[in-house]
């Protein structure tokens, strides 16, 4: 599992690798929010670990076992509310030299409404050497008692009738979450599961609502109406569990969310949950610029004819764009005709501002103006560089921190997003180790989709050891404790 891969951190899931010391532990943790009418909300964790990322040790029955150690502490202002630290056991083998499972384990935690910190620590007990991984994250627990409210959406791997309770049943079924919101070419459906509290409290039992769901692009907000479905609610009871499948084998390879609202009679929307997924499937990259516009010549892109000029426009939205439109403007730098790029950057910028692409293409060269002139190294565009293409992507942020000549560390900077979407509180750590270069490069970030590596700390600080952030094996720099992580914990 490389560094770079998807974080989900917007109040129902965040994912993350972890990485140890002496065996690189991989594990994947998600969390969902759900609520028992008449009880007591409650904060669901699902942590899966790659069993070949473990120590193992004989049992007591001569096979081999690997156990971690976890601790989770609940914060509200600084003060503990709940606590919970348990052992969990791999799967038995009976040979650690062949590729062993990955193993899941859920625990379901007791709390009232209200914004929690999430600090939790994950050790691998039969490391020879100190492995623990901290991290840190908030989320918001809101289920009103007399207000109609949704539980998080969540993912799901398969479900089942239960036959016999277990950790993973809930009012009848059992659900395996997917953990990992990736949906590779080979899956063709997306399952999903939510609750709705309060119906029959508020409404009564002759109460009817339409719950409606349908994919829609994580980075411009389009509906995809042909991945779209609805199903009526009767408020005969105050929780409503939904399981629900969608067919996504003509969904093309991207970023998504997955939205789920309820609607009235009067069809208006009266709440809202979405979560993001991820989609594999190149077979369809081509399909989506197959329409051609018949008044190209006469558009803005059909004035430009130089090939040249197009691939360096082609280039430069490449921090705009999706998965898919990267992919299939690089494809067409490497290889396509004058005419297929004026009707992908056509089609690119149209998708965007119907009313006028142009202008919209205007307003972008201008903040690639900007980024060029701040973010140029010797022997790269602005916009090519980490800062420059976060800066596309989002926007400027509120907040930078400018730290080049901290003693112990290389140069950095820490950007902060007071909102990111509809993600809150979101950062990006960048260094350098030549401020001659202006070349700063980007180590983590905790935002959804961002490279994430829990060890930033010990990069930054790893001047001090001559470029090594590790002696011995051991870590020498800590995400806790340092100039930057108090940065990190609160910008200024």
């Amino acid at each position: 599992m490389t560094k770079k891969i998807l974080l989900f951190l917007f109040m129902s899931l965040f994912l993350i690798q972890i990485q140890g010391v002496a065996k690189n532990i991989k594990a994947l943790v998600s969390y969902s929010t759900f609520c028992i009418p008449g009880e007591s909300p409650y904060f669901e964790l699902h942590l899966a670990v790659d069993g070949n990322s473990l120590e193992y040790k004989t049992n007591a029955s001569g096979s081999f076992e690997a156990t971690m150690e976890i601790t989770m502490l609940f914060l509200q202002a600084d003060s503990i509310v709940a606590f919970d630290k348990y052992e969990f056991k791999s799967p038995a083998a009976t040979d650690t030299a062949v590729h062993l499972p990955s193993f899941i384990n859920t625990q379901r935690i007791s709390l009232s409404n209200g914004e929690y910190k999430l600090d939790m620590s994950i050790r691998d007990v039969n490391s020879m050497v100190e492995n623990t991984i901290r991290l840190s994250e908030t989320f918001v627990i809101d289920f009103p008692e007399n207000e109609l409210s949704l539980s998080d959406i969540q993912l799901v791997e398969k479900y089942s009738k239960t036959e016999k309770e277990t950790s993973y049943s809930k009012y009848g079924l059992d659900i395996i979450p997917m953990i990992y919101a990736f949906y590779p070419e080979s899956v063709n459906t997306l399952t999903f599961y939510i609750e709705m509290y309060n119906a029959l409290q508020l409404f009564g039992s002759e109460e009817q609502f339409l719950m409606t769901y349908f994919v829609e692009t994580f980075e411009s907000k389009k509906r995809l109406n042909d991945f779209a479905g609805f199903r009526r609610v009767k408020t005969d009871r105050d929780l409503n569990v939904f399981v629900t499948t969608l067919d996504i084998a003509n969904l093309p390879s991207g970023n998504y969310n997955i939205v789920v609202e309820v609607r009235n009679k009067s069809n208006v929307m009266l709440l809202s949950k979405q979560t993001f997924f991820q989609r594999s499937n190149p077979v369809l990259i081509e399909k989506m610029y197959e329409q051609v516009f018949a008044d190209l010549p006469n558009t803005f892109a059909g004035y430009i004819e130089n090939a040249d000029t197009l691939r360096e426009y082609l280039r430069m939205i490449v921090p705009k764009a999706t998965e898919t439109e990267r992919q299939y403007a690089m494809g067409l730098v490497n290889e396509g005709t004058v005419n297929d790029m004026q009707q992908f950057f056509y089609t690119f910028w149209f998708s965007r501002n119907q009313i006028d692409p142009e202008e919209e293409w205007r307003k972008y060269c201008y903040e690639v103006y900007k980024v060029n002139t701040l973010y140029k190294t010797p022997n790269r565009k602005g916009y090519n560089t980490d800062r420059g293409r976060v800066y596309l992507q989002y926007g400027a942020p509120d907040q930078i921190s400018e730290n080049y000549h901290e003693p112990e560390a290389y140069p950095y900077e820490i950007w902060h997003y007071y909102t990111l979407g509809k993600q809150r509180n979101k950062k990006f750590v960048f260094y350098t180790r030549d401020m001659a270069t202006n070349e700063f490069v980007l180590i983590h970030s905790d935002a959804l989709g961002e490279l994430s590596d829990t060890n930033w700390d010990s990069i930054l600080y790893g001047r001090s050891m001559g470029g090594s952030s590790k002696s011995g094996g051991i870590d020498i720099g800590s995400p806790f404790g340092s100039k930057a992580s108090e940065q990190w914990i609160s910008p200024r």
